[in-house]
């Protein structure tokens, strides 16, 4: 069943255009904050009075939170009242940061984007992912008629491919009618509506690759996945807290060449010490680890690989020493790779039936070889140090080997030595950013490849 959204926290304000002077314009714009009613609706007042398009974007370091976009009213006091803040200069609470906490546990879940193309009667193009991983423009089918009049259709007019989405080739994506928008969905600590779900809708592709990179980041750290009793935080302090930070971004001239310029931008911080991120994640990954064997059939001795849970790597990993040191002890209580490797299945008696296998639930993988753990731990070391010398990002570095050995390449003698390896070319030749562009094109065809798979 999915979730009903309540409303829209939007993530800029929006001001009329300076060449617009009519008292009357300002009048409705100013009626219209009065009413808390948002922008959505007093550009649709604007229009009806005759002044289309006359709101444009304006970046602020605040959320801009309308009781009129929400189904109750109440529910946008409320949020104010728990999270907002009074700053110097401002007349009212403004809502400068607030926890989130998202309802899947998969990072590729948790931000949706697509194109879409509006006009002033609502939604006429948007893009979709086929099964295939092609990217399709969708509309809706024409109204067949009768005699001149329209039917009546079942359900709505049904979507037809309108063909592929290429925006380099589309008229409206040129024309900026058509642009990239993403919604997240999170739940707000503290509102009542815990069953109903609050959207951030935004157009920024820096904030949407920067909340990305945090929530992948994080879900690194957590085995893959971040669940929602990791996300609800060290004694009930959530992790995840969405705010407004101002970065320099790139930005392409009509002209075509490329200049930075400042821009106020959505970011989510992710407030967890590293110790007690891993702990939260070793735990909520012991505890569904005790209920599917508490579930398992006599015989077994181990879950099926669908049931299992990848505990958080170790630290060292992908972080640099020195933050290793300072969370020692919590990095020297993570379970040993030989301690998490599968337990056989028993052999049945010749009397005794064997367990079915189901393809819902796939045979457990046979026990690996374990690596020696004082092999491992100087060469996390050194492909550490290496990293940082080549001047590579850990957290690329994670993604970079991910894509190239799999997700537990930090535990393998054979891929660690050939990342120290390739680390080591790189160092000694004489192309260091080549490399380092080697590295970012591998991640960006991985991260292309997951969003199409999603």
């Amino acid at each position: 069943m999915m979730l009903k959204v309540i409303g829209r926290i939007r993530p800029g304000t929006k001001v009329l255009k300076r060449s617009i002077t009519d008292p009357k314009a300002h009048q409705i714009v100013e009626r219209g904050i009065l009413a808390g009613v948002g922008y959505p609706a007093i550009d649709s007042a604007l229009t009806k009075a005759g002044f289309k398009h006359a709101l444009v974007p304006k970046n602020e370091p605040f959320f801009s939170v309308w009781p009129g976009e929400f189904k109750n009213p109440e529910t946008a006091k409320r949020i104010l009242d728990l999270y907002g803040e009074q700053r110097e200069g401002d007349l009212v609470k403004k809502l400068y940061e607030f926890p989130v906490v998202f309802p899947h546990s998969d990072p590729a879940q948790m931000v949706m984007t697509r194109m879409e193309c509006y006009t002033a009667k609502g939604l006429k193009y948007h893009s979709e992912i086929n099964g295939n991983g092609d990217v399709l423009c969708i509309t809706k089918d024409d109204v067949p008629k009768v005699n001149g009049r329209a039917i009546r259709i079942y359900g709505g007019r049904k979507d037809k491919v309108r063909g592929h989405c290429d925006p380099e080739h589309c008229p409206e994506y040129q024309k900026r009618e058509c642009n990239v928008r993403s919604k997240i969905h999170v739940m707000i600590p503290g509102e009542k509506m815990t069953a109903e779900l609050v959207e951030i809708p935004t157009g920024s592709f820096y904030a949407v690759d920067d909340i990305e990179n945090t929530l992948r980041y994080t879900a690194a750290l957590c085995g893959g996945k971040v669940p929602v009793e990791v996300q609800m935080g060290w004694k009930g302090q959530p992790i995840f807290w969405m705010t407004k930070v101002r970065e320099k971004v790139k930005h392409m001239t009509d002209e075509g060449d490329t200049e930075m310029v400042p821009q106020i931008i959505a970011h989510l911080n992710c407030k967890a010490e590293l110790a007690h991120l891993l702990a939260m994640a070793d735990a909520v990954a012991e505890k569904h680890r005790k209920l599917s064997t508490a579930f398992l059939p006599q015989g077994v001795a181990q879950a099926p690989a669908a049931l299992e849970h990848q505990p958080a790597l170790r630290p060292e990993d992908f972080v640099s020493s020195n933050v290793v040191d300072m969370a020692q002890a919590r990095a020297e209580s993570v379970v040993p790779a030989e301690q998490q490797s599968a337990a056989p299945i028993p052999e049945a008696a010749p009397s005794d039936p064997q367990p079915e296998q189901t393809a819902s639930a796939p045979a457990p993988e046979a026990a690996q070889p374990t690596e020696n753990t004082e092999d491992i731990a100087p060469l996390r070391q050194q492909a550490s140090r290496l990293c940082k010398q080549v001047g590579l990002n850990p957290v690329d570095l994670l993604e970079y080997g991910n894509a190239r050995f799999g997700t537990n390449w930090g535990k393998t003698l054979k891929h660690l030595n050939a990342m120290v390896h390739e680390l080591k070319q790189a160092l000694e030749s004489d192309d260091v950013e080549g490399y380092i562009a080697e590295v970012n094109n591998v991640i960006f065809e991985e991260r292309q490849r997951n969003t199409e798979s999603a």
